[in-house]
């Protein structure tokens, strides 16, 4: 091991000014609390090779990345025309060949050769072309990982919730806040055990909580792309879209509660409460406002512009002051209240304009990210920590731990079901086969996607340099992004691009023949209607 170091060591060409400049150049700061001088001063301070070289890992962006300003376009409109592209792709291929992948991970596979594609200019010293240096601008983000939750997460959170049946979220709460509350502190609390049973480099249980914690949250963001690819199951993606935005919560509470142990700081019950509950409160504050300018506005253009305004205000309020609650969750409220009784104070048009508008917006959104993520984990994950801090063995662990979490995911639903199955709407024994509420069950458990969310989560924890020196696994910080970028890639490929042929192969998105009557008379009776009343206009 000692050899190995010194060789990475020598490989690395050590210089912290460039690593500084290159991530400003990246779009993004190492961390606002470490300038060039703080960084050297905690390198020369270091008399352990291991923690030296853990600190050195912190550069992410190739000299090779001085642009202009501007020319950080040219990668945004690219990726739109990506993804137009990558869309008509998957069409023809549904089509041609009945072979359907779903869109998000097509992109992400997409975004994985953008990110190796910068690696290998970066290590071969290749002339990058102007794509590349583009696209490296905007993934030098992940040295401000929190900025990619405040662009994405707002357009994604509201346009969902303002488009979903609030009569079904409201059925479906009380289950989604099982899965989200209780059922996942316990899945993150048996990934913390196995990851210290597992792991070989003497994690604590608060490293271990902070692992689990990230990876129990089902992400909103990779969870709402899969159920618009499905398009089936209405009832059982309200659940599973209430359950991934609310855990967020959760998971970061955890999150913050072992950042607090691991830097000897301590955290009281209103601190866990704020977390929890102040994000709703925000967001029934926003659409209060909300509500009563659309309530005086008629022009179309306006009321969506106050919409947006609305979303993205909400989610900063709540994340980014002093407030310092959940912006998810206030997001998530916000549209909530909006869907169930703010399109009273919408016009005809505007309630258009809104559809296409925000359409448009999400599509983007999900093109970038999705395509961003890809190359973060390629490039700042994987390839750039190979045999440094990622070593051989750790395939198996983290393959062990994919394993792992699935087992512990299908045992903490399945605890759930004591309450969903009397009380879970559509789920109960008198509208539900005991059949089918196994198979839908098994749906949701199969379906709890990882994604952006827990991706940035472990993204802000290899960016801060103190992850490298309170712990006693020095590469700590990068091991929790490995291990989380290879849990996203995972169930992106195995979870989301298996689920659909599972809700086939259960006859799920097949409507029953009482159901299939029951539409044919209401048809009927329909056509009936229309021609007697067109009659009875025409004498």
């Amino acid at each position: 091991l000692g050899e190995e170091i010194r060789t990475a060591e020598m490989g690395w060409n050590f210089d912290p000014h460039t690593i500084i400049q290159n991530t400003r150049r990246g779009g993004g700061l190492l961390n606002s609390d470490y300038d060039v001088t703080d960084l050297q001063l905690l390198i020369d301070q270091q008399d352990d090779p291991m923690r030296k070289l853990a600190l050195q890992g912190l550069g992410w962006v190739s000299p090779s990345a001085d642009l202009l300003p501007q020319d950080g376009m040219i990668f945004l409109f690219m990726c739109f025309f990506i993804g137009v592209i990558t869309r008509w792709f998957l069409d023809l291929l549904k089509e041609r060949l009945k072979l359907r992948i779903p869109f998000s991970v097509a992109l992400f596979l997409v975004g994985g050769c953008l990110g190796y594609s910068q690696w290998y200019t970066r290590t071969t010293g290749a002339d990058p072309n102007l794509f590349v240096m583009s696209s490296v601008r905007w993934t030098g983000l992940a040295a401000s990982p929190t900025f990619l939750l405040f662009l994405f997460l707002p357009p994604l959170i509201f346009e969902t919730s303002m488009h979903t049946d609030f009569f079904i979220f409201s059925n479906h709460l009380n289950s989604s806040m099982i899965l989200a509350g209780p059922a996942m502190a316990f899945q993150a609390f048996l990934l913390a055990a196995v990851t210290k049973s597992m792991m070989p480099y003497g994690w604590q249980w608060p490293e271990c909580f902070l692992l689990g914690g990230i990876l129990s949250a089902t992400d909103p963001v990779a969870v709402i792309a899969l159920l618009k690819d499905l398009g089936t199951l209405p009832d059982l993606g309200v659940l599973m879209e209430g359950e991934s935005v609310m855990n967020d919560a959760t998971s970061i509470v955890m999150y913050e509660l072992c950042i607090y142990v691991l830097f000897g700081e301590t955290a009281s019950f209103a601190q866990v409460a704020r977390l929890t509950l102040g994000g709703p409160m925000v967001g029934a504050g926003f659409f209060c406002i909300c509500n009563f300018l659309l309530s005086r506005l008629k022009n179309p253009q306006e009321q969506t512009i106050i919409t947006v305004c609305s979303a993205f205000l909400c989610y900063y309020v709540a994340e980014g002051t002093t407030v310092k609650v959940s912006g998810v969750l206030a997001v998530f409220t916000l549209g909530s209240l909006m869907s169930g009784f703010g399109r009273t104070s919408l016009t005809a048009e505007a309630k258009n304009s809104l559809h296409v508008f925000w359409g448009i917006l999400v599509y983007c959104s999900e093109t970038l990210i999705f395509v961003l993520a890809g190359a973060i984990i390629m490039d700042h994950a994987f390839l750039s920590k190979m045999n440094i801090s990622f070593l051989p063995q750790d395939w198996g662990y983290m393959l062990s731990l994919y394993l792992s979490m699935i087992c512990i995911r299908f045992l903490v639903v399945g605890l759930s079901c004591f309450y969903i199955r009397p009380y879970g709407h559509h789920l109960d024994p008198v509208s539900c086969s005991f059949g089918d509420f196994c198979k839908q069950m098994f749906v949701v458990a199969w379906g709890g996607l990882r994604g952006a969310v827990g991706l940035v989560l472990a993204l802000g924890v290899n960016a801060n340099p103190n992850f490298r020196l309170v712990t006693n696994d020095p590469f700590f910080a990068d091991r929790v992004l490995v291990f989380t970028a290879g849990i996203v890639v995972l169930t992106l490929v195995v979870n989301a691009t298996t689920i659909e042929r599972i809700i086939s192969i259960f006859g799920l998105g097949v409507s029953s023949k009482a159901e299939a009557e029951v539409y044919k008379g209401a048809e009927k009776y329909l056509d009936e209607v229309y021609h007697s009343r067109l009659d009875t206009l025409q004498s």
